[in-house]
């Protein structure tokens, strides 16, 4: 027990030791502060942004663009991959799309989205959802195929219809599989609404964290992209969380 216990908290203590150590480098002038502030500097500027109140519009305004990728991410993924699951001959055509989809950065396409789109909340957010798109169709179709078949034939002897089926047979057997899909489309959803922040919005941690390098605010470019960090941990740990208790309710 002392050893499981040891090893669940090794991470922790292996950041909490490199965090000590940059400490101790900074303060001793190894590495320069202009560069990399202490730690307990980039706290503090954190705390002081979370008492006058300029942390939460930009955090209030990523956190609803991520929603609005998320959401298009998971419902659009999930519908295109049904489709192409019921139709081989589609999805035998648009696999070299699939497969060779994340080899390209999809910065490279983020014109001809504003040509598009345009700009504004939605068009980052479906600009963003996109991303992580590819990812929820993949998981779908590996869950799809990997649906026994005997679930479908007993759903046809009771008689279910296709809305039931989805719903009662095929949403509880896939569940697994599209958790996987769901934790690669979130952090494809949140990289891809910073990522878009950097260029093409006026409000947002990633538009914040561009202007505070551009102006040589160091200190709190570190404390917006530390709350990124956490962001992105927290909704990790809870989907791994998440996961593990589905497994282990369909086992």
């Amino acid at each position: 027990m002392t050893g499981r216990v040891a090893l669940k908290f090794a991470p922790v203590a292996l950041i909490f030791g490199l965090l000590v150590l940059l400490e101790v480098c900074v303060r001793s002038g190894v590495v320069s502060r202009h560069v990399v502030p202490a730690p307990t500097r980039i706290l503090l500027r954190l705390g002081e942004m979370v008492a006058d109140g300029s942390l939460w519009p930009p955090l209030i305004q990523s956190g609803r663009v991520f929603l609005i990728a998320l959401a298009g991410s998971v419902l659009i993924g999930f519908a295109l991959g049904l489709i192409l699951h019921a139709l081989p001959r589609l999805r035998r055509a648009v696999a070299p799309v699939l497969t060779s989809y994340f080899a390209v950065p999809i910065f490279v396409f983020y014109p001809l989205f504003i040509v598009l789109f345009g700009l504004g909340d939605l068009a980052l957010g479906l600009i963003a959802g996109i991303f992580g798109m590819m990812a929820f169709i993949s998981a779908t179709l590996n869950g799809l195929d990997r649906l026994p078949r005997v679930f479908g034939r007993t759903a046809q002897v009771m008689g279910l219809s296709p809305g039931a089926r989805l719903w009662y047979v095929t949403l509880p057997s896939l569940a697994p599989h599209l958790m996987v899909g769901g934790k690669i489309a979130v952090t494809y959803a949140l990289i891809g609404v910073i990522g878009g922040e950097f260029i093409l919005a006026t409000e947002g941690l990633g538009y914040r964290i561009a202007f505070a390098y551009n102006n040589f605010e160091t200190e709190r470019m570190y404390a917006l992209m530390t709350v990124i960090i956490l962001i992105a941990v927290g909704l990790n740990g809870a989907l791994q969380q998440a996961e593990v208790s589905m497994r282990r309710k369909f086992k």
